[in-house]
C-alpha cells in the first residue's frame, strides 16, 4: 500500500501561488509551434512572452478606444464658442441636449429631405440673436430677432 503524498505546503508557497495564479490555455498545433519557436529564438519564457503581449494589447486597446471616442465626439458632439473667452463649449448631459435641441427647433431646423418633399419653410425667418446686458455687463435676457414674410421685424425673448 502506497502512502498518500502530503499536500501540506509552506505558507510562503501558498502566498506565492495566491499572488501568481496559474493560467492554462489550449492552442492550435500551429500556434504552439510558433510559440515554441519564439521561445527558442528569443530565449524568453512563455510568461515573459505573455507579459509583453498583454502590454501591447493594453496599449492597442487604449488607443483604439481613444480613436473611437474622438471620432464619435467629432460626429455627434454639439460645440460652440464661448462669447467671453472664445473657448469651445460642448453640450453635455440631458438638460444641455434638450436646451440645444429646443433652440434648434426654435430656429426652424428641419430635415433637408422634409423641406424638399413638402416645399415648406418657416413662415418667419430668424435674422439674429442678442443678449440684453445690465450695466455691469451681465446678460439679463436673450432675444431672437425674426422677420415676417411681409418684411416687418420683431423680437422675442428666449
Amino acid at each position: 500500500m502506497q502512502k498518500a503524498m502530503s499536500t501540506n505546503k509552506p505558507p510562503s508557497r501558498l502566498r506565492y501561488e495566491a499572488s501568481h495564479p496559474t493560467v492554462t490555455v489550449r492552442l492550435s498545433a500551429e500556434v504552439h509551434k510558433r510559440l515554441l519557436k519564439l521561445r527558442q529564438t528569443t530565449g524568453k519564457s512563455v510568461a515573459d512572452i505573455l507579459r509583453e503581449a498583454v502590454g501591447v494589447q493594453e496599449a492597442s486597446a487604449g488607443s483604439a478606444y481613444d480613436r473611437g471616442y474622438q471620432a464619435a465626439k467629432a460626429l455627434y458632439a454639439i460645440t460652440w464658442k464661448c462669447r467671453v473667452c472664445d473657448k469651445d463649449i460642448t453640450a453635455a448631459g440631458e438638460k444641455a441636449k434638450k436646451l440645444v435641441g429646443g433652440h434648434l427647433a426654435e430656429l426652424g431646423w428641419a430635415h433637408s429631405e422634409c423641406v424638399r418633399k413638402t416645399g415648406q419653410v418657416r413662415k418667419d425667418s430668424i435674422l439674429g440673436a442678442y443678449s440684453v446686458l445690465d450695466p455691469s455687463g451681465v446678460p439679463t435676457k436673450n432675444m431672437i430677432v425674426r422677420q415676417r414674410p411681409d418684411g416687418t421685424t420683431y423680437s422675442t425673448q428666449v
